[in-house]
């Protein structure tokens, strides 16, 4: 490895097995910045880069390489690899599906996939199940029970492969995480009827084992989503049981459950987890909650499963905001908060920092409501809209 002269359009380049890979970056994007983290060749190879500036013209660049990818760094939706969260749309009434490339709170492009008329076919999850460092989609239909993986680059389908079919419509995915630490996303299954859960590992469109974790007979006790809440880089599973108000984490090596964690109790079942990311950038996903009645916003900031810090954000009680997704949208390490109006079509941006809005930006409108944002990873939210 070595990096280039550093120039007034800086660009820092890696070499391997003959192969280069670069990082461009501005003056701007260096002076008391934390850590960057750069992936040039596939996920499983991370690079951690740290300018650290000596001089007005003279930098010191420090690279990490590190296998071990904790899972709350990889960006939700990332389409074009740029390390920044894109937002995925389908349209609930004519099926088509577009992509809104972005950069922060400017929609770059919006370039539609394709349409699909058949509107059972339903976008339960998206990840990276191949590798290469953008987001992909996946598909079920839940009247016949049929599965379908589309990877992609950008709005490009490469490939359209179908899954093992799972014909028992009982049988739904609740999590898309990467349970083994390989750089691929994996599938989380839950049976809606006895508690089964298990887990899909992926290879691409290939399933390489499919594990049963346990049985939680108690329906109750619901997946609200997955993240990395240790830093391990293998996704964890978190429960809420929505009669109670318990909440737990699963802590997960493979199909493995290495700590069964009870995390404390909120038994005003009015607040609803609407959101998992690393808000704080210690590449552990926290927990972000919304009130339904009265609009309080707050954040768990999380270690494992230990609540460290539980901050409000603030209070909108216009409950017609909902959180559509939780994701990085400006790549700088933290979770931001997508909100969309369910009855104006309105679209609003937090960027974030911590549980600080540096950012709260007005996204173009979508006055059709029949538009919904898909493959936020996150369940029971709110009613459907």
């Amino acid at each position: 490895m070595r990096p280039q002269p550093s120039t007034k359009n800086r660009k820092l380049a890696v070499y391997k097995s003959g192969l280069k890979r670069v990082m461009s970056f501005l003056d701007s994007q260096i002076s008391g910045k934390r850590p960057k983290t750069f992936f040039p060749f596939s996920k499983q190879i991370r690079f951690i880069v740290q300018f650290s500036r000596i001089a007005s013209t003279a930098l010191i660049v420090s690279l990490l390489a590190n296998p071990s990818l904790a899972a709350s760094e990889i960006p939700n939706s990332d389409f074009n690899g740029d390390g920044k969260s894109d937002i995925l749309w389908r349209h609930s009434t004519n099926g088509t599906n577009r992509i809104w490339i972005m950069n922060g709170s400017t929609v770059l492009t919006d370039p539609v996939i394709n349409v699909d008329p058949n509107l059972n076919w339903k976008v339960v999850g998206t990840g990276d199940f191949n590798g290469d460092g953008k987001s992909d989609i996946l598909w079920r239909n839940p009247l016949n029970g049929l599965n379908r993986l589309w990877l992609m680059n950008t709005a490009n389908i490469v490939s359209s492969s179908r899954l093992l079919n799972v014909l028992d419509i009982n049988w739904e995915v609740v999590g898309v995480g990467d349970f083994n630490g390989d750089g691929k996303s994996d599938i989380f299954w839950r049976h809606a009827t006895n508690g089964t859960n298990r887990i899909w590992i992926m290879n691409g469109s290939t399933v390489l084992t499919d594990p049963v974790i346990n049985v939680i007979p108690n329906l109750n006790r619901k997946v609200i989503g997955t993240g990395d809440f240790n830093g391990d880089g293998k996704s964890d599973i978190l429960w809420r049981n929505l009669t109670t108000g318990e909440n737990r984490v699963w802590l997960m090596n493979t199909a493995a459950i290495i700590s069964n964690a009870q995390l404390p109790v909120v038994n005003d079942i009015n607040w609803q987890i609407a959101g998992i990311g690393d808000f704080n950038a210690d590449n552990k996903s926290d927990i972000l909650w919304r009130h339904s009645t009265n609009g309080t916003n707050r954040i768990w900031i999380m270690n494992g499963s230990t609540v460290l810090t539980d901050p409000v954000i603030n209070v909108d009680p216009n409950l017609n905001w909902r959180v559509v997704g939780t994701g990085d949208y400006n790549g700088d390490g933290r979770a931001d908060i997508l909100w969309r109006n369910a009855t104006n079509g309105l679209n609003r941006l937090w960027l974030m920092n911590t549980a600080t809005i540096t950012s709260s930006s007005r996204l173009v409108d979508v006055t059709d409501i029949n538009w919904k944002v898909v493959g936020n990873g996150t369940q029971y939210l709110y009613p459907p809209f």
